[in-house]
């Protein structure tokens, strides 16, 4: 490699802030040159991170250290669930370990150093590489406009679409995203333009059908506490009729596979608090109410612990891990999902404690594109058809590629007699799933309703 004399953007960053936005988008028209030519030839970077970047005193950026490139025509250069990368820029395709990365996981890194270099931040903060996994493939990243308020939305759009959850809806080439970014930078001060804007830089719009929110019901006051199980609040017994019971319970059986083989096959890092089962793009909106920013000492290892059992099925024990890490943080929806999602899995008697957890999750972070999922699956395994349909809708209103909200609508409408919106919601499943156990069940679904 010839030698470059100059310094890397992070030894840069660390002395001085790249604030301009003009500057900003030169120096990442540079990386993104490069990057795309590498994308043209096949190869996969890998490790997009400032310290990898190359600056000289003459203006000239250059983008280093393909220790880690694969190339596209070959599949034997990583061995499928290996964990490569640095963690703090790694796409959720990475963390996973996924063989199957392409151009978009580059682009997802390059977002992160767009973040950095604006903010002098990340988008996601932890205090371990599992941490920072799980945040990545649980939770929507911070938005740059809570760090730098003088930013236009735009801009902030630009950076959330680079860093959407599922690949296909990223920008499709470097080149793409920078001149994304300039047309943002042209909006400052310009507040009329920015939902055109928004638009225009292709943050995806709502796929699904229009979202009509009803209120929930009021459930009953909170039972008493069993001695073997502290109860959430707002958990009620209820006897459904067992014949009556559907089972089609797939949100997490396929994400856990993967963090499963991600364990076994690398033992490098098991994702903390998350619900893997889907990676949609994050929410644009800001939640109303942000959750704690970092895991407290010992809450991360607990629900870290908490999955490995889920993974194992063991639901009972699941729910005893998530439960002492909301003890040690009654604010950790990520332990609150948890616990939602172990008790649906144990059976009807404890589908309305299920639905109390995640409706205490809800009340600290209202914009929970999973856990109103996870709500809607279990207000449906209660027969709660039609408060079911107000969560899915609000699931599929934040994450529009939402697969397994899509599924779950479509099974509730059936129930709701509505067929017609049932087979849209299911044909709109069957075309964002990627999950072929999920995909499969939603054309028995599909055959079923032909049937009828």
């Amino acid at each position: 490699m010839k030698y470059i004399e100059g310094q890397t953007l992070k030894a840069r960053m660390q002395h001085e802030a790249i604030s301009s936005l003009s500057s900003a988008a030169d120096l990442l028209s540079q990386v993104g040159e490069a990057l795309d030519y590498a994308h043209q030839r096949g190869v996969i970077h890998r490790d997009i991170k400032p310290s990898n970047i190359m600056m000289t005193g003459s203006g000239w950026v250059y983008l280093t250290d393909f220790g880690l490139a694969r190339s596209l025509e070959t599949s034997d250069l990583t061995v499928s669930g290996t964990v490569l990368g640095t963690p703090e820029y790694m796409s959720p395709e990475q963390a996973q370990g996924l063989s199957s990365i392409g151009p978009a996981t580059d682009i997802y890194a390059l977002g992160i150093v767009l973040y950095e270099m604006l903010s002098g931040d990340l988008p996601f903060q932890a205090d371990t590489p599992m941490a920072l996994l799980a945040a990545r493939l649980s939770q929507p990243p911070r938005p740059l406009r809570e760090v730098r308020q003088d930013l236009p939305a735009p801009v902030d759009a630009v950076v959330m679409r680079a860093l959407a959850r599922a690949p296909e809806d990223r920008f499709r080439s470097a080149a793409e995203m920078v001149e994304a970014l300039r047309q943002a930078a042209a909006v400052v001060g310009k507040e009329e333009a920015e939902p055109e804007a928004i638009r225009s830089y292709g943050i995806p719009a709502s796929t699904g059908p229009t979202i009509a929110l009803q209120p929930g019901p009021e459930w009953p006051a909170p039972s008493e506490h069993d001695a073997a199980r502290e109860k959430p609040p707002g958990a009620a017994k209820k006897k459904p009729d067992d014949s009556q019971q559907h089972e089609h319970r797939t949100f997490l059986s396929w994400g856990v596979g993967g963090v499963l083989v991600m364990v076994l096959v690398t033992g490098l890092w098991v994702a903390a608090g998350m619900l893997p089962s889907l990676f949609p793009p994050p929410p644009l909106p800001t939640p109303t109410m942000v959750p704690t920013a970092s895991p407290l000492p010992g809450e991360a290892a607990l629900i870290e612990q908490g999955w490995a059992a889920f993974s194992h099925e063991d639901y009972t024990g699941a729910e005893q891990l998530f439960l002492e890490a909301r003890n040690l943080n009654p604010r950790s929806t990520g332990a609150l999902n948890g616990l939602g999602f172990s008790l649906d899995r144990q059976g009807s008697e404890h589908h309305r404690e299920a639905i109390a957890w995640f409706e205490e999750s809800l009340r600290i972070w209202e914009d929970q594109d999973v856990a109103h999922n996870g709500l809607g699956w279990s207000l449906y395994n209660w027969e709660e058809y039609t408060s079911a349909e107000t969560h899915f809708r609000r699931a599929i209103e934040l994450q529009p590629n939402y697969a397994n909200a899509f599924y779950g609508l479509g099974l509730t409408l059936e129930e709701l007699g509505r067929p017609g919106e049932a087979e849209r919601a299911y044909r709109q499943a069957l075309v964002l799933s990627t999950d072929d156990v999920e995909r499969e069940e939603v054309r028995r679904a599909l055959d079923r309703l032909s049937v009828k």
